[in-house]
Formats: C-alpha cells, structure tokens, sequence
C-alpha cells in the first residue's frame, strides 16, 4: 500500500481556472485522514446556487463519514484492496475529475503520518487550521449551559426535566419522546432544546417530533379539561450552516406551528413563568 497525499479543490472560475483548496486527503499506513473545509464552502456558496451548495456539502460530508468507516478496525486493509482510496484511484481522479471538483495527483509520501502532522498538512494546504473539534465545543458548551439552567432549584420543584412520555399517554407518538421540562397549572407547559449547530435532518427530526408530541398533548389537555391547550416551546442556539439557519428562518415563518420559537438565553425566564403561575410536575396529575 503507498502512502500518499492529494489535495481537494473547487473551481471557481472555469475560464480563468481559478480554484480554492477547500479539503485534503492523506492515506498512511495506520490509517486514512480526510479534512475539508466548511468555512471556504461557505464563501463558495455565495458564488453559486444553493443546489450545487448542498449538493458539494452532501459529498464531502458522505466522504468524511465512508473514511472514518475505511478506519474500523480490521477494514483499513480490505478498502486499498478493493481500490477505494488507493494510490491509483486518486490518480485516475487526478486525470480525469475536470468538473467543479478537482484533485491534484497523488504525490507519495515515505513517513507514517499521525494525526498532529495531518493538522499541520492541513494548515499549510488550506491555511486555516482544521476545524474538527470546535463542533464538539460548541456543543458541550451548549449541553453544560442548558444543564445549568434545568438543574435550577425551580425547574426541580415545578417541573418534570428530561422527562419521557409514553405513547400509551399521548396518541400521536408511537414511542416514548422525551422533552427537557413539562410542567402544568391551568394547561400544559412543555419545552424543548434543539442544538442547531447539528446536522439539517436531525433539526428536522426534532422539529417534526416535537410537533407530533405538542398535538398529542393538546389532544390530552381537551380530555383532562384544561382551561388551555398549552405552552410549548422550542429553546434554540445560533446555527452554524446555511441549511440550519434556513430551517430556523422556515420554521419561524410556519404560522401553523403549535410551538414557539425561542432564543437559548431565555431559558432562564422559564424559572420566573413556572414561579409566579404556580405551576407543579406534569407527571403529578398522571
């Protein structure tokens, strides 16, 4: 098996051939590296549709995933085997991939790269430094506020938190779906907390759950004779992509939506709400 490294470009001007290094690919002996950058795709988006956006993000985010699936244990071997990734197919790519995506030919290298020397290639082909665990920050940031916040001594009092409901209690859920406090007086108080830096379909699937539950649990508020349907709320961050923000912008605008939409920072007046309206855990009236 050679190891080698190739470098991943967008061409952005097919008459002047100008292009952008926007990832890098390194194959070693121990294991594959691929990195790329959703900071320069960004800029790209600006000098062309949202389709060849999506469909450029599709692709190397699919990359990324089948690379770290090629570094399982035991399967390294088998994919150089099968000439996925291999020496040869990144010059066949080299040779012939003229579209909007380019390769540069494969060039061998003799050293084992390690994960600190890719960062450094990385750098020096796409000077910016890889960008892989900020992701993972954020979202600890985010999970350590939202903890803070819910572990309140009011939210423990008044409130159930991190609570499942079970499909046998509302209807239109076909298995347990959990929220971050459900609470009630004279109706239903419940929220939410949607990571909006994640992917766009797992927004989309937290979207579309909470909405289903929210109508279950309108459906139960009618029997139990509330005096309201309810207060439902989905708590959000800032989105980090194109395609969250353009669900967050869409999901805004849904005038059928049963919930409301609002910013992470105001999670905290929840406290004050459940507080002065005198309101108990949801699962003290099952």
């Amino acid at each position: 098996m050679k190891n080698f490294i190739s470098a991943i470009y967008i061409k952005t001007n097919s008459i002047t051939e100008e292009r952008i290094c926007i990832g890098l690919f390194v194959a070693s002996n121990e294991k594959s590296y691929f990195g790329w950058s959703e900071n320069k795709l960004k800029i790209i988006s600006k000098l062309t549709s949202e389709k060849v956006y999506q469909s450029l993000y599709n692709s190397f985010t699919s990359l990324n995933k089948e690379i770290k699936f090629s570094n399982a244990d035991g399967y390294q071997k088998r994919i150089f085997e099968s000439n996925k990734f291999s020496f040869e197919y990144f010059n066949y790519l080299s040779n012939y991939s003229k579209g909007l995506i380019e390769f540069s030919e494969p060039k061998i290298i003799s050293n084992t790269i390690k994960g600190a020397e890719f960062a450094e290639l990385y750098k020096m082909y796409l000077g910016e430094s890889i960008l892989a665990p900020t992701k993972k920050k954020t979202t600890d940031t985010l999970a350590k506020k939202v903890n803070h916040l819910l572990n309140n001594i009011i939210f423990k009092e008044r409130a159930n938190v991190n609570f499942e409901i079970d499909e046998k209690i509302i209807g239109t859920i076909y298995r347990p779906q959990k929220v971050d406090f459900i609470s009630c007086n004279k109706g239903i108080y419940a929220g939410l907390i949607v990571d909006f830096t994640g992917s766009p379909s797992a927004i989309e699937n937290k979207l579309y759950e909470f909405r289903v539950l929210v109508e279950g649990l309108k459906i139960f508020s009618e029997k139990r004779h509330f005096k309201n349907s309810g207060k439902y709320e989905i708590f959000f961050n800032t989105p980090t992509g194109i395609e969250q923000k353009k669900i967050l912008d869409n999901a805004k605008l849904d005038k059928s939506s049963p919930f409301k939409l609002i910013e992470i920072e105001r999670l905290e007046d929840v406290t004050k709400t459940l507080e002065k309206n005198n309101y108990k855990k949801f699962s003290e009236i099952l």
